[in-house]
């Protein structure tokens, strides 16, 4: 089982286990993006209409000719300065507006931009080195093949070759998450649950489990009976 979270890191992981289905048992994914260019402009450019002040301090530091192209390779541009001052900069900036757009998340606490500046460094330079290139996949690649993990149904018997969506978590592409149980299905399992109850106390006491009946609606019905 693999967990990661962040942005390139969950397209990686995507990515990898499309090339290689057969290595992959299971993944625990967050903050799922599939490194396509429209992802990068939405989280660099487009949530500026939503934090406008915050994104004129994230976009500041580029020359005025690149604000309007590809700010994650710009930025990765200046993190390659000799500017041993403009690198540092550059990096808090990133992991600030990093920290922005991802306070709406219920109960999203800032944790990159109060990181140590080395790791705010290698976090930043990592990042938009590979959404500056487009994660170095072909612009839909990563949900164009999500056949080739995806797996439907709810047997316990599937391959473990298949990668298994959570059943509550992030959906990673159209439809592949399990649906939350239905109300029909929560009660059926908590009349199961009641049935063996009843089952185990009587076999506790030595008493025969009468068979379960039906009532005139066809549906299973628990048989209730008093405290011994």
């Amino acid at each position: 089982m693999g967990r990661d979270r962040g942005f390139v890191g969950v397209t990686l992981a995507l990515a990898y286990a499309q090339r290689h289905p057969e290595r992959v048992l299971g993944m625990v994914l967050a903050a799922v993006t599939s490194g396509r260019w429209r992802e990068t402009q939405w989280i660099t450019r487009d949530m500026g209409r939503v934090f406008p002040h915050q994104w004129d301090r994230f976009t500041e530091l580029l020359p005025e000719a690149e604000r309007g192209g590809d700010l994650a390779a710009a930025y990765a541009r200046l993190l390659s300065s000799s500017d041993q001052a403009l690198r540092e900069e550059t990096a808090r900036r990133w992991c600030e507006w990093e920290d922005t757009h991802m306070s709406l998340a219920p109960g999203y606490e800032p944790h990159l931009s109060v990181r140590e500046l080395s790791w705010q460094m290698v976090f930043a330079r990592l990042v938009t080195h590979y959404w500056g290139h487009g994660c170095f996949l072909a612009d839909n690649e990563v949900l164009a093949n999500m056949a080739k993990i995806a797996h439907p149904g709810h047997a316990d018997s599937r391959p473990a070759r298949h990668l298994r969506p959570a059943r509550h978590g992030v959906a990673v592409a159209q439809g592949m998450a399990r649906e939350p149980p239905s109300r029909h299905r929560r009660r059926r399992s908590l009349r199961r649950k009641h049935e063996r109850a009843i089952h185990r106390r009587d076999r506790c006491h030595g008493r025969p489990t009468p068979p379960r009946h039906r009532d005139t609606s066809g549906a299973r019905s628990p048989i209730r009976r008093g405290r011994p």
